[in-house]
């Protein structure tokens, strides 16, 4: 048994697991509340939080209202819920870093999805020199 299970780790193509894992985290994270799934808030995704319909938001979004709140809340017992999920949020950050990212993430799966038919359809990385990176910027 373990033999098969190192064969198929050592000469599996974990590229095709991986699509299937985004295609399934991504439909769950961004359309997940079309499907009455709902993850909170702690969850470190990109979900636009003013649709009422996705399952989840990036803790980021709602931390920077949290954190618009008058000085005395923030610094009081009431602010224990931005502590409790600000240290969530960084939890899952630090246990997951770019698993979560890689695999996990919409706007990472977008990414890849992207760079994929940029290289199917043959259009290269840019490359700028340094006078022209400073123009840009």
């Amino acid at each position: 048994m373990m033999n098969r299970l190192k064969r198929f780790i050592n000469n599996g193509n974990l590229r095709n697991v991986r699509f299937w894992i985004q295609l399934i985290a991504f439909v769950l994270f961004v359309y997940g509340g079309y499907f009455a799934v709902s993850f909170g808030s702690s969850f470190p995704i990109f979900a636009c939080p003013f649709n009422s319909e996705s399952s989840a938001t990036c803790y980021l979004i709602s931390l920077q209202h949290q954190l618009a709140m008058p000085t005395q809340v923030i610094f009081s017992m009431a602010s224990l819920g931005i502590l409790i999920g600000l240290l969530t949020f960084l939890l899952w950050f630090a246990v997951l870093n770019k698993a979560w990212c890689g695999y996990m993430c919409p706007f990472g799966t977008l990414q890849d999805w992207i760079t994929g038919l940029r290289k199917r359809v043959g259009i290269r990385f840019s490359s700028y020199t340094q006078n022209e990176f400073t123009t840009l910027s």
